[in-house]
């Protein structure tokens, strides 16, 4: 059950990091105005936010392998990566 929640946890995550840095890629351009200065300083504090509550969240994982761990985050990578991808349509087939 922990390598389950793990890889859920992963997923969830790297999907989040992959959507958003899509996102801001788009909407951020040089040169930097308020308002696209106000957008980085909220998306910043929810980036921090984000690792503060994932850090408590995998404080009960502590105990799995090393191993187990890249494993199952290199899994969580490519499948977040091709939903992302699929999601945004940047994916075709």
């Amino acid at each position: 059950m922990s390598h389950f929640r793990f890889f859920a946890y992963q997923f969830i995550l790297i999907s989040g990091f992959i959507a958003a840095g899509s996102y801001y890629n788009e909407h951020i351009s040089k040169p930097f105005d308020r308002t696209e200065l106000f957008v980085i300083g909220i998306s910043a504090f929810l980036f921090l936010l984000t690792f503060h509550l994932m850090d408590r969240l995998y404080e009960h994982l502590r105990s799995m392998r090393l191993m187990d761990k890249i494993l199952l985050s290199i899994l969580a990578f490519v499948l977040a990566s091709l939903m992302v991808g699929l999601l945004l349509g940047e994916i075709t087939f």
